[in-house]
């Protein structure tokens, strides 16, 4: 079990209320979509740890550094003490984690004080309302 989570700055047009409204309405939760970002945003898998894309949003660069200075990304040689439940996902102007379940709340405290720290919006799926039930028949 994880606990998921993403940054992304708070100049770039995005709103947990919008995507809220998009998945309520039964929109299909793709990484665009989840993101609230089109393709230009070159999402990509960072290839090895203290890599970042060209030309990163300053405050996710600033973010990631700090971030990863505490807890480096996932690699070979520190996957039994590293808090990540895979490596860390990397953009242009977003950062997504993946949490190992027991240690999400010493890392949740510190993503969260960096985001507000570095002016990033931090977002948590549980974070979105629940979707209404599908009931079948009467």
């Amino acid at each position: 079990m994880s606990v998921q989570l993403g940054v992304w700055p708070q100049d770039v047009p995005l709103t947990l209320e919008a995507l809220a409204q998009d998945l309520a309405a039964g929109a299909a939760p793709s990484v665009e979509l989840l993101l609230g970002f089109g393709p230009d945003l070159e999402m990509i898998e960072t290839p090895e740890a203290g890599a970042l894309p060209e030309q990163p949003h300053p405050a996710t660069a600033a973010f990631y550094a700090e971030l990863t200075a505490r807890f480096p990304d996932l690699a070979e040689d520190n996957y039994l003490d590293s808090p990540w439940s895979e490596p860390l996902t990397v953009g242009r102007h977003a950062v997504l984690m993946s949490v190992v379940f027991s240690r999400s709340g010493e890392v949740c405290r510190l993503v969260n004080h960096l985001a507000i720290e570095h002016e990033l919006h931090c977002f948590a799926p549980r974070d979105l309302p629940s979707r209404p039930r599908m009931t079948s028949g009467p």
